[in-house]
C-alpha cells in the first residue's frame, strides 16, 4: 500500500475548502456551516464522514468472490471462515453442528451465503470514516469542484510524518475491488475497498485517511466523525484565485490567531497552460 509518507515529493497533502454563503444574501457566509469550517483553526479538527456521505455513491462497495469448493483445501477454508461469520452473527447452534451442515453446502449454496455476505460488508461500511486530501494543489478541477469555483481557499498539510503520512494513495480501476470469500480481516478488506475509485476521477491524485467509529487498534481516534489533528500538522493556507477580499480577512483572521505559525499562499492564473500558478501573497 503506498502511503503518502513514502511516495509523495514534496510531503504535502492539500484539502480543498468553500466558506459556504448565507441562502438570503450570497455576499456573506453562512454563520452555522463557517463554524464547521472555523473549528479546523480553533480546534485542529477535520471532518471523517462515512462512505455514504461521499460524493461518488458508486465507490466502497466490495464485491466478495467464491472459490472452488471442490477443492478440499479451499471447501476447509469456507467452512472455518463461514462458520466464525455465523457465530460473530450470533447463530447460537453447537460449532460442530454449523461446520458439518457448511461442509454439504453445493456450490449453489455457499454462492447464495457469499452473496449475503457480500450485501453484509456493504452495509458494515457505515462504521467507517474517510478523510480525503490530494496529492495536487494546482488543479483547477480541484478548484472549482470542492472549492467553490476557486472562491474558497486550500489547507495544506505536513505528511512527513505517520499521521498524515499514513494517508494511503487511493487506486483507480473500472471494476469493484473484490476480495475472497475467506479473507479473515474485515477491517483491512473493508480499509482497502474505500482505496479503490473509478478511472475518471484519477485526476484528484487522492490520498485517504480511513479509520471506524468504534476505533479499531491503531486506528485514528475518530469520535462522532471528528478527528483532532496535532496544530503543527497544519503548515498553511493557499487561498483561490477568486476568493472575496471579505473571504480572504476571514481566513487570515484564522491563520493568524493559529497556534503556530501558517504561510499564507494564493493561486494565480498561469500564463501558459491551464494549471494554476500558486504564489506568494
Amino acid at each position: 500500500m503506498d502511503l503518502a509518507k513514502d511516495v509523495l515529493k514534496e510531503k504535502l497533502l492539500y484539502k480543498f475548502r468553500n466558506i459556504a454563503k448565507d441562502s438570503s444574501d450570497h455576499t456573506k457566509p453562512d454563520k452555522k456551516k463557517i463554524h464547521y469550517v472555523e473549528r479546523i483553526f480553533t480546534h485542529n479538527e477535520l471532518y471523517f464522514p462515512s462512505p455514504i456521505g461521499l460524493n461518488d455513491p458508486l465507490e466502497c462497495r466490495p464485491l466478495v468472490t467464491l472459490g472452488d469448493l471442490s477443492d478440499q483445501r479451499y471447501r476447509g477454508k469456507y467452512v472455518s471462515y463461514a462458520r466464525r461469520v455465523m457465530i460473530a452473527g450470533g447463530n447460537t447452534a453447537d460449532p460442530k453442528e454449523i461446520s458439518a451442515w457448511l461442509e454439504n453446502h453445493t456450490q449453489e449454496e455457499a454462492q447464495n451465503f457469499c452473496n449475503q455476505l457480500t450485501e453484509a460488508l456493504r452495509l458494515d461500511l457505515g462504521k467507517y470514516r474517510i478523510c480525503s486530501f490530494s496529492a495536487v494543489n494546482d488543479n483547477p478541477l480541484l478548484w472549482s469542484h470542492y472549492a467553490d469555483s476557486h472562491q474558497g481557499f486550500c489547507l495544506v498539510f505536513d505528511a512527513n510524518n505517520e499521521l498524515f503520512g499514513g494517508a494511503s494513495k487511493v487506486e483507480y480501476q473500472d471494476e469493484y475491488p473484490t476480495y475472497d470469500f475467506t479473507e479473515e480481516d474485515n477491517y483491512v478488506v473493508m480499509k482497502n475497498s474505500g482505496l479503490v475509485k473509478f478511472s475518471d476521477w484519477s485526476y484528484e491524485q487522492e490520498f485517504r485517511l480511513v479509520s471506524a467509529e468504534p476505533n479499531y487498534e491503531d486506528a485514528l481516534p475518530v469520535k462522532n466523525n471528528i478527528w483532532s489533528f496535532p496544530a503543527e500538522m497544519l503548515k498553511g493556507v493557499i487561498l483561490g484565485y477568486k476568493i472575496s477580499d471579505p473571504d480572504r480577512d476571514i481566513v487570515e483572521t484564522w491563520c493568524h490567531n493559529y497556534p503556530s505559525d501558517l504561510f499564507i499562499k494564493k493561486a494565480d492564473l498561469h500564463d501558459a497552460n491551464f494549471y494554476l500558478h500558486i504564489m506568494d501573497t
